[in-house]
């Protein structure tokens, strides 16, 4: 018996989470794609590794004190 496109999507979903795994969305400025492309290009990760790293780095950032830095290197360079 063939899978629906819906029970192919549930049956990966259910795999995912299995794995440890949530899915996150969000909406991105203009300015957050174009940083998102340029990191993609630059990197070569795919979509869920990009943001999986993204918020590990920003983790990483705020525990030693370095959001402020960051968000000001932002502003400046209107990013």
């Amino acid at each position: 018996m063939a899978l629906t496109p819906a029970q192919k999507q549930k049956r990966y979903r259910d795999k995912q989470k299995g794995a440890g795994k949530k899915e996150i969305r969000a909406y991105l400025s203009p300015d957050a794609i174009t940083c998102y492309e340029d990191v993609r290009e630059l990197s070569g990760w795919d979509d869920s590794t990009l943001v999986s790293n993204a918020i590990r780095l920003m983790y990483a950032a705020k525990a030693c004190g370095q959001v402020q830095l960051l968000n000001n290197w932002l502003t400046e360079h209107k990013k």
